[in-house]
């Protein structure tokens, strides 16, 4: 992923975002609005990938060479015996319904499934390791020893470089929460005094829509088409209006373009597990080849480990990549059934959000507008309840308050600003 130059931080209660861009174009958002992709607590409270736990052996499933700990969420995580840690309680060599077990989460909990686990350090956290087993002595499973960062401090830390010349924030608030969770960043804080603000100057919701669709443009005038399945990541490469001289050299043009914008994609669209590629069909070996080369240079450094697994005889390139939690389209809702997926149902208090954002930068652009937020029941609750600390933050940027109105005249999730 390429670092980013400027990051835009949006902080409201409950509600932290941000955006890395690169020359103006969005490259990676990073929302930790309290919530996983169910709905359930997440974020500051919920059970996050890199967290270290007692957990408390619920059942061995023999079949599935795997066991369901106890780690203190709803449901229960998933611990491959294989990836157990190497002497069970009491010195024994197998783990038992009943043991206590020291566990780091590799992959958060995602819908109904619970969070997948490994019992087995690496080197650089073998020191964290005896820390949490010095803890667990005297704690009872289950129990968080150590937590790890969340998607916000996590989304300000990895960009630390002398690249960054710019962290642009709402106010003094969002500053404050900056300052709080990466203190290196400091020094390069800006507050825009005048005009919309940070996210809307930047377009970043704007962005953000077109690069979530499920078909993005390619510069010669190709397709990329990314689907989103429970089982893997489908993607389809489409040669469209592209010609480069002949159904060979085409097909090879083609196939390496998608290679970038591919991985931009990944990256932006948090998206991992098992992915498939349907390239352009080429028939020459060296063509196939340089291909797979390229797709393994692209992804050399990636931070998430990533596997290419080569074409396969029907012509499908496969690879793997390391998933730590929901894509970023299941954190911010659900796939839009009347629109074919081509579109994003927003999770209430995702909307609630993106609602409150837009009133501040219409009232921004017009001091004597009173806002109203009219917007379906579910986002108009979200408002008064989870998100009312968001709201009130809000107001007080305004100095005005932000009027409510329950409409279902428009979509799911949707919401308008309306004067009062």
């Amino acid at each position: 992923m390429p670092a980013p130059d400027t990051i835009v931080v949006s902080a409201l209660p409950g509600d932290r975002r941000v955006a890395w861009l690169v020359d103006g174009v969005l490259v990676r958002y990073a929302l930790d609005a309290g919530t996983d992709a169910s709905g359930s607590a997440s974020g500051q409270a919920g059970v996050r990938a890199g967290d270290t736990i007692l957990g408390r052996v619920i059942r061995v499933h023999a079949g599935l060479a795997a066991a369901f700990i106890d780690i203190g969420d709803a449901r229960a995580g998933f611990l491959m015996l294989h990836d157990g840690p190497a002497r069970a309680e009491g010195g024994r060599r197998a783990l038992a319904e009943g043991d206590r077990v020291l566990v780091q989460v590799t992959r958060a909990p995602e819908g109904s499934k619970g969070a997948k686990l490994s019992g087995r350090f690496r080197p650089e956290g073998q020191a964290l390791a005896l820390a949490a087993e010095a803890a667990a002595a005297n704690t009872r499973p289950p129990a968080v020893l150590q937590r790890a960062p969340d998607a916000f401090k996590s989304a300000l830390s990895e960009c630390l470089h002398p690249g960054l010349t710019r962290v642009v924030v709402d106010d003094l608030a969002s500053a404050a929460a900056v300052r709080a969770a990466c203190p290196e960043l400091s020094e390069r804080i800006e507050i825009p005094l005048l005009g919309p603000p940070p996210f809307a100057a930047f377009g970043i919701a704007e962005q953000l829509e077109a690069a979530l669709k499920p078909t993005l443009a390619l510069p010669s005038g190709g397709a990329l088409t990314i689907s989103e399945t429970p089982a893997l990541v489908a993607v389809d490469v489409d040669a469209g209006a592209t010609v480069a001289g002949d159904a060979a050299a085409t097909a090879l043009a083609v196939n390496l373009e998608a290679i970038s914008a591919l991985k931009a994609a990944l990256n932006l669209r948090a998206l991992g597990g098992h992915i498939v590629i349907d390239a352009v069909p080429m028939r020459g070996k060296h063509d196939r080849e340089h291909v797979l080369a390229e797709l393994r240079a692209a992804f050399a450094f990636e931070a998430l480990q990533t596997d290419i697994g080569g074409f396969t005889r029907f012509g499908l390139i496969e690879l793997t990549r390391a998933r730590v939690g929901p894509s970023l389209r299941q954190q911010l809702g659900r796939a839009c059934d009347p629109c074919g997926g081509s579109g994003i149902v927003l999770k209430p208090a995702v909307a609630a959000g993106d609602a409150l954002r837009a009133a501040v930068a219409e009232a921004r652009l017009s001091p004597g507008l009173a806002p109203v937020i009219a917007a379906p029941t579910p986002v108009i609750e979200a408002l008064r309840r989870p998100m009312a600390a968001a709201r009130v933050a809000c107001e007080a940027r305004l100095g005005r308050t932000i009027g409510l109105k329950e409409t279902d005249a428009i979509g799911p999730a949707c919401f308008r600003i309306e004067a009062a």
